[in-house]
């Protein structure tokens, strides 16, 4: 029965533990799928990577995936200062960098210590964004060290420094160029640091140094699909060339810059755009474009101030945590339908388990009383087969005395006569001897009834026992007294002394108390 309880439970734990990694698992593939397509759409839709990382960061938590936790964070915080949304973008990198030191995640806490800085960097609080660069570079870790040296080299270029911003930038720009060139996360590091590189260069007055390290950066931006990075790079070319007299080549940039910024629909990145395009105009001193253009960039001004974009950004907040809260349901709708199955199959298993446990019980007690019965009629039937020997063992106990008693008589009478009787008389007590084969046969059989095996063990350990032996033992083993064993054997007691110290002496014991003594424990 306790083999059969271990098996039940044991059943119903990998029932449970099976149950348990099922969901776990769906969740996980879930989860990461989630992470894939948001990493897929990071620099092409940057409000769909939001959503989804967004998605992929409740199931982590809900996992306790805590690298895939921070790391979501980390994406988010660069996302949401992509689409403009610095203060959120701070908030989300402060409340990642608190949950990278508590948990040493120092790899991704470094990721996350440089985009900060360079958010501060953006928003022109450069002691901010050194300070972050620092601990990027304390924590010692290769990619984001350089990273962080070649942020350092933005700084340095912002403050009009283009010899120390070179020399940052191109150590970093080296450091990456040395490693897999293949992965994103590179292609849009070495775009970004070139870009810079061509726009030092131009400070320097190394103008076709400048035009290649932008050319380059353009190269990598479209190999990523980096579209806002393609229109800078653009800019900047066209800003160079006309610096270097080439204005056809301006001009043809600042034309690919304007489509790229419509196919995106940017009016930040127009408005970019056409400021530059008027300045290359009146550089040319065609003042009918020049004029044309600024109406437009006028026009587009009017447009972005009638934007109400706090409102616009207060509603997109709004709906982003609408549909967090509705996930939220969702998964406390699967939560609580996972609960009421586990419930489900612990009840169906307890029942189950009480249901065999009564049926063993049943079976046993029946078993119990079934071998209680067979005992009891075992016990009666012992008890009467025992009355029946023990009975049979007193017919052959008063057969032999009579028996006895009855050689005795002859032996009496055959003293007193003479003649032709007193022969006829011998002859007759020739032929009655003191326990004939039969008798002998009968009284055995009897005490083995008894006495089950007893004359053949005691013959195992001394196997040179007489067949007057043998009787004196069952004589003991009866607990006959000398005078009712001389009457059954047909002898004195006299003679049944001496035969119980002879077979004391055989035994190997003191005198016959021990004899006794011994065949009582036998």
């Amino acid at each position: 029965m306790f083999r059969l309880l271990l098996i039940v439970s044991i059943l119903f734990t990998s029932i449970f533990a099976f149950s348990q990694e099922e969901i776990t698992g769906n969740k996980k593939q879930q989860a990461d799928s989630l992470y894939h397509q948001a990493f897929s759409t990071y620099f092409q839709n940057p409000d769909s990577s939001i959503i989804l990382f967004s998605k992929a960061y409740s199931l982590y938590v809900d996992l306790g995936n805590i690298n895939k936790q921070m790391t979501c964070m980390s994406r988010l915080l660069w996302l949401y200062n992509a689409v403009g949304r610095s203060d959120t973008a701070i908030v989300l990198a402060y409340r990642a960098i608190e949950f990278g030191e508590e948990n040493h995640l120092d790899t991704l806490l470094a990721e996350t210590y440089l985009r900060l800085g360079n958010i501060y960097a953006q928003l022109g609080e450069l002691e901010k964004s050194k300070r972050f660069y620092d601990k990027t570079i304390n924590l010692g870790l290769p990619n984001t060290k350089n990273g962080a040296l070649g942020a350092i080299g933005q700084l340095y270029r912002k403050k009009k420094m283009p010899d120390s911003a070179f020399f940052f930038l191109k150590r970093s720009y080296d450091y990456f160029c040395s490693q897999d060139t293949s992965t994103k996360s590179n292609i849009y590091n070495r775009s970004s640091i070139s870009g810079s590189l061509g726009i030092v260069s131009f400070q320097q007055n190394r103008f076709k140094q400048g035009i290649d390290y932008l050319k380059e950066s353009l190269r990598l931006a479209k190999e990523v699909g980096n579209t806002k990075n393609e229109i800078s790079n653009l800019i900047n070319m066209s800003i160079a060339y006309d610096m270097m007299g080439k204005n056809q080549q301006a001009e043809k940039s600042i034309q690919q810059a304007l489509l790229l910024s419509d196919s995106i629909n940017s009016l930040k990145y127009k408005m970019r755009v056409i400021k530059v395009m008027v300045d290359h105009y009146v550089d040319l001193k065609q003042f009918e474009k020049a004029y044309h253009w600024n109406v437009q960039y006028h026009v587009l001004q009017d447009s972005l101030d009638k934007v109400d974009y706090a409102k616009i950004i207060n509603e997109n907040e709004l709906k982003y945590r609408n549909r967090l809260q509705e996930e939220k349901q969702k998964r406390m709708v699967a939560e609580q339908k996972r609960k009421q199955l586990i419930s489900s199959l612990f009840f169906s298993a307890t029942l189950l388990l009480f249901i065999l446990i009564s049926i063993l019980l049943y079976r046993r007690l029946q078993r119990i009383n079934k071998l209680r019965k067979e005992q009891e009629e075992r016990a009666s039937s012992m008890e009467k087969d025992l009355q029946k020997t023990k009975a049979r063992l007193l017919v052959l106990d008063q057969h032999l005395v009579e028996h006895n008693q009855q050689i005795a008589d002859l032996q009496n009478i055959s003293k007193d006569e003479e003649g032709d009787i007193k022969e006829k008389h011998l002859k007759e007590l020739e032929g009655i001897t003191i326990l004939s084969k039969e008798d002998w046969m009968q009284y055995t059989e009897v005490f083995e009834l008894l006495h089950p095996n007893f004359i053949s063990r005691i013959l195992e350990k001394f196997p040179n026992l007489t067949e007057g032996d043998k009787r004196q033992l069952m004589m003991l083993k009866l607990g006959y007294s000398r005078q009712k064993a001389a009457s059954i054997l047909g002898i004195s007691p006299d003679s049944v002394k001496k035969g119980q110290q002879r077979l004391s002496k055989k035994l190997q014991l003191e005198n016959v108390t021990a004899l006794r003594e011994f065949i009582g424990r036998f």
